[in-house]
C-alpha cells in the first residue's frame, strides 16, 4: 500500500483465503477508498480495486445478509455504499438524522454493525460529527451518535 494512507479496515475473506484491506490511499481526489489483498495479514498487499472517485474517510468492510460491502464517508454528507470486491457505487445509507449539518461536518465514519436476532433493531451504527472547533488545526472528532438501524421496505426508501 502507498505510504500515505489512513482509516484502514482489514478482514480475512475466507471465501478467497486472502487478507483484504479497504483504506483511504493518497491519490486523486484526496484519499479515495482503495481495496488491497495479501496472503498474510501483514502483506505484502497488492491493489485489486479502486480507487473510487470520492475523497473518502472511515473505511468499513461489513457483511450484510451474507455479502460483504464497502462503506465509507466523505465530503458531501453521505455514507457511501460500494460493492465488494469490485468497488462499484451502489448508493448511500438512508438516514433520518445524519451526524452532519447541511454543508459542513460531513467527513463522518459509517460504523454499521449487524446485531444478533432478538435485538430491538437488526443493526446499530456509531458515528461522530466533525465540527472543526476554533483554534484547532485539522479535523476534530466531536459528539458521538448511536443509531438503531432498520431496513426500509423498497417503497419507503429515498430514491436518488
Amino acid at each position: 500500500m502507498p505510504g500515505a494512507s489512513e482509516d484502514p479496515h482489514i478482514i480475512y475473506d475466507a471465501g478467497v483465503q486472502k487478507w483484504r484491506v479497504l483504506v483511504c490511499a493518497k491519490g486523486g481526489p484526496g484519499y479515495p477508498a482503495t481495496l488491497y489483498e495479501a496472503d498474510q495479514w501483514n502483506g505484502p498487499f497488492k491493489q485489486i480495486a479502486g480507487p473510487v472517485d470520492i475523497n473518502s474517510t472511515g473505511c468499513l468492510l461489513q457483511k450484510f445478509g451474507g455479502q460483504y460491502y464497502a462503506l465509507f464517508g466523505g465530503k458531501g454528507g453521505q455514507f457511501h455504499v460500494y460493492s465488494y470486491p469490485e468497488l462499484n457505487a451502489l448508493g448511500a445509507l438512508d438516514m433520518d438524522r445524519p451526524p452532519w449539518s447541511e454543508g459542513e461536518n460531513s467527513r463522518c465514519w459509517p460504523n454499521v454493525i449487524p446485531l444478533p436476532e432478538g435485538y430491538p433493531a437488526p443493526y446499530i451504527a456509531l458515528s461522530m460529527d466533525r465540527a472543526n472547533y476554533p483554534g484547532l488545526k485539522g479535523w476534530t472528532y466531536g459528539a458521538l451518535y448511536l443509531y438503531h438501524g432498520h431496513v426500509r421496505p423498497q417503497t419507503e426508501r429515498n430514491q436518488e
